[in-house]
């Protein structure tokens, strides 16, 4: 592979021959064959799948120096088209953990493009492939846990509520960072026939729910107390105390404002 240490641009002989080492046995081929795209630049956008595959694979995940060099050429490449291919690819993708190793080798390249993918990736249609990649979209915007990733959870989940593949539980605390505009979801889930869904937003309310939270809140807690033993298949022993003190937080918390 000398030969492509001696690599001059434009050559593009030998940026194939490049292209086809890049899965290379040899780490030594795999890196000189990665730097012989890098220097190519924009000129070898034809080989972003090789330089992607190169980067997900085995060796380009366990080797630090050639997955860098990869996200490098990549980057030399150019940011947009090569997140535009990976972004393609993820929406082909059904499998978790392909899509994860995609989605990290975006935040790798760009780490802003990250939520705006999630965003175009979240899938309302019906059916399982949309219950896969809204379970998919909704587990990694929680684990982003900002401000903009509630906003954009706030958004999935007040669209198509009832296509949605899981319920509150575990993405309530990150919604609730999209600020006073998730307060009348949270007060619409408060009926939820799911338990762990109304508590999660009971829980979210008493934390950061105003004046119009407190009625709902207090209809819903008292629902709770009065559930007949047929009702409570599904409920936890502590369902309906925990409804309480939701509500009394939320009461204690606005009464302090007065």
């Amino acid at each position: 592979m000398r030969q492509l240490a001696r690599f001059s641009e434009g050559h593009e002989i030998v940026a194939d021959a490049a292209n086809e080492k890049l899965l290379d046995n040899s780490q030594s081929v795999r890196l000189a064959a990665t730097r012989a795209l890098e220097r190519m630049g924009g000129k070898s956008q034809n080989y972003i799948p090789g330089l992607v595959r190169h980067a997900n694979s085995q060796m380009g995940r366990k080797n630090k120096a050639l997955r860098q060099a990869a996200i490098k050429a990549l980057k030399a490449i150019g940011k947009e088209k090569t997140i535009d291919y990976i972004s393609k690819e993820i929406h082909k993708e059904d499998d978790f953990n392909n899509r994860d190793t995609m989605l990290k080798l975006i935040e790798e390249i760009d780490k802003r493009q990250v939520i705006p993918q999630l965003v175009k990736l979240a899938d309302t249609n019906e059916g399982m492939k949309g219950y896969f990649s809204n379970l998919f979209v909704i587990r990694q915007l929680a684990k982003i846990n900002s401000p903009r990733a509630g906003r954009e959870l706030l958004k999935i989940f007040s669209q198509r509520p009832e296509n949605l593949p899981i319920g509150l539980y575990g993405v309530a605390d990150v919604i609730k960072k999209a600020g006073p505009k998730s307060i009348p979801f949270f007060i619409s889930q408060l009926s939820h026939i799911e338990s762990g869904t109304n508590e999660a937003a009971a829980k979210a309310l008493s934390e950061i729910g105003g004046k119009s939270a407190l009625k709902p809140l207090k209809e819903a807690a008292e629902k709770a107390a009065t559930v007949t033993e047929k009702e409570k298949t599904g409920l936890h022993q502590g369902y309906a105390s925990e409804m309480r003190k939701h509500y009394e937080k939320l009461k204690e918390r606005l009464d302090k404002k007065k």
